[in-house]
């Protein structure tokens, strides 16, 4: 019979060709399952179906869309006062043809997502034929790994990537008409990739002088997905808040000054896929700018010898102005002391190229 459709099984024909008097009737019904050979759910009281009638009304709810079903009526007579039973049985086997399944196909915006990210699938299904609609709708039944009821009576499964782990993991979804009983499954497979591996951050020099040394950063790290991108921050020691140096950019070294303070650099990677790796550091120190002051006592202590020049170039210095008769001796004096403190000034600060130029010039001045 066709599916979605009423039947009705008739046994009123039946009859004793004996013909005794006063003989009672009765009707019993009974149905297997051709398919596993057990009682048909058809017959479950929570049906309601009459079984002990002459006539056998089946609603369609009981036959199952595709089902083979074998139904058997015994006919049974009492006779004789009661004293004579006697039973005839017959069967009919009934095929109910298949309701058309659910479409179903999975939708994603990409195959290939990092770790880090969420995995989003829908599943884009429509009901067989003509079913009407049902409360509820469609029934989605999402599985991976073996584990059902992750996103049952939804369309869509979404579930962050890590939570499932990398790698190439298959996902299937069955959707079920509720009304026809019927239905469809899919499935598709997705890889989860791992973010980047860093190997290693070098910071150099890792102590320095605030907004004067250039302190130079480099990433070493390793992805099948590339071109990698490197973004770089620094995290003042007590502070909340990072502050961004660079965003994700190709180059994986950084050059900067930094202000004063304990300092610690930190670099993440980002993939081809946008997968993020984990953070990276290394501590540095940027010193304040020192102030030199200089007087006779301590002149001779003061003068860095890592230009072996500046020394006597200051005795020149005083030489030349006290016995120079253009300028004031006074005036020559404050000029000495004015260049030994710019001179000894550029020498904490490391700017030899500097303070031998400002040498040079106060020697050709003079």
């Amino acid at each position: 019979i066709p599916f979605n459709e009423d039947a009705s099984l008739i046994g009123q024909g039946s009859y004793d060709p004996d013909r005794a008097p006063n003989s009672l009737f009765s009707y019993a019904w009974s149905c297997r399952d051709l398919a596993n050979g057990s009682a048909c759910d058809a017959f479950d009281s929570s049906t309601g179906v009459v079984k002990t009638g002459s006539i056998l009304e089946l609603p369609s709810s009981v036959l199952p869309s595709g089902a083979s079903m074998s139904f058997t009526l015994s006919f049974t007579v009492v006779s004789n006062d009661a004293t004579l039973t006697r039973t005839a049985a017959r069967s009919v086997t009934m095929f109910i043809s298949s309701a058309p399944i659910p479409n179903v196909q999975i939708t994603t915006v990409k195959r290939k997502i990092p770790l880090s990210a969420t995995l989003r699938l829908t599943a884009d299904a429509s009901s067989a034929s003509m079913s009407p609609t049902l409360p509820g709708g469609l029934l989605y039944n999402w599985t991976y790994f073996g584990e059902g009821n992750r996103a049952n009576g939804s369309t869509s499964l979404v579930v962050p990537a890590s939570m499932i782990g990398s790698g190439l993991i298959l996902f299937t979804v069955e959707v079920k008409d509720p009304y026809y009983g019927v239905k469809a499954s899919t499935s598709i497979e997705m890889e989860i990739v791992r973010p980047p591996t860093i190997n290693s951050l070098v910071v150099w020099p890792n102590n320095g002088t605030a907004l004067t040394t250039t302190f130079s950063a480099r990433c070493s790290a390793v992805s099948f997905h590339i071109p990698l991108h490197y973004a770089y921050k620094y995290r003042l020691y007590g502070a909340t808040k990072d502050t961004q140096l660079t965003s994700h950019l190709l180059s994986n070294v950084l050059l900067t000054t930094l202000p004063v303070g304990n300092f610690t650099i930190v670099v993440e990677v980002m993939d081809s896929l946008g997968g993020v790796s984990s953070e990276s550091s290394e501590n540095i120190e940027s010193n304040p700018v020192a102030t030199a002051v200089v007087n006779s006592e301590s002149t001779e202590d003061s003068i860095d010898y890592q230009c072996n020049s500046t020394k006597s170039v200051i005795l020149q210095l005083r030489t030349i102005v006290d016995s120079s008769n253009a300028v004031a001796e006074a005036a020559s004096l404050d000029v000495v002391t004015a260049l030994e403190q710019m001179v000894s000034t550029l020498r904490v600060s490391g700017r030899y190229d500097e303070m031998l130029r400002l040498i040079d010039y106060a020697l050709s001045t003079n």
